[in-house]
């Protein structure tokens, strides 16, 4: 399909961010957006990561998926999720 990776994955946009094992320093600027969002407010010393990947909350054209957003690890929200993934074994 058009929508398929050079991987074989499918769906990688659009859906939900999708958390990513991928810890991330973040901007002050992103521990300044999620003060009034967390209580206690969040520090940059806390663990953060990354998501990727867009949501069905906003436009389709703003999920690149090279681009990420940082989040505090105790974060949630709706439109936040994760893909399990595997290494495939290799063929005998």
């Amino acid at each position: 399909a058009a929508s398929t990776s050079p991987f074989g994955a499918m769906g990688m946009a659009g859906n939900v961010w999708e958390w990513v094992d991928q810890p991330v320093a973040p901007s002050a600027a992103a521990v300044a957006s999620f003060a009034s969002l967390l209580n206690p407010p969040p520090t940059a010393q806390e663990p953060w990561y990354q998501a990727k990947g867009g949501s069905h909350r906003r436009p389709l054209a703003d999920a690149a998926l090279y681009e990420f957003i940082s989040l505090p690890a105790r974060f949630s929200a709706p439109d936040i999720g994760f893909r399990c993934a595997k290494t495939p074994l290799p063929v005998e």
